[in-house]
């Protein structure tokens, strides 16, 4: 495993993520299932949180402040008003922003060679479970956007 590889990861789930907010209106992106999960709101929020994560392992600046983050952090609350919730522009915003950063750094991080003793050794191990964080959400995402009416994106 290497940068490019990660890069070439979040690459493909930021193409992914995009098809599957196209057409989805601020006011659909809040609404939550009766059934329970999340609304695409929270969980593209949730994606910008996780990111800043990432920049932080990269020695980035976050996009966002902890009270941006606050909302849509793992165990958060439901708001009770819908317009508490960021904007689903400035969100999309700070995941552009949150791209644009994190591949330039990832692309030159060197492969790591011979066994890692722990997942706190290893930059590109904590990239990998965030990858695989991104994408498990992702599916969240397809599925909330067929919970607001919306066709699926993934054909």
């Amino acid at each position: 495993m290497n940068g490019s590889s990660m890069a070439a990861q979040f690459e493909l789930t930021y193409r992914v993520i995009g098809v599957n907010l196209d057409g989805v209106l601020h006011e659909e992106s809040v609404l939550h299932p009766q059934s329970g999960g999340s609304s695409i709101n929270w969980i593209l929020g949730h994606l910008v949180v996780s990111r800043n994560s990432a920049l932080k392992l990269l020695g980035e600046e976050p996009v966002w402040t902890d009270d941006q983050c606050a909302p849509y952090t793992r165990g958060s609350a439901l708001p009770s008003d819908p317009g508490t919730y960021l904007s689903l522009d400035e969100i999309r915003a700070a995941l552009q922003e949150t791209q644009e950063r994190l591949l330039p750094k990832m692309s030159v991080l060197p492969e790591e060679t011979g066994v890692v003793p722990s997942f706190e050794g290893s930059v590109l191990l904590k990239l990998a479970f965030l990858q695989f964080h991104e994408a498990y959400h992702l599916g969240q995402l397809g599925t909330a956007r067929r919970w607001v009416g919306k066709e699926g994106a993934i054909k």
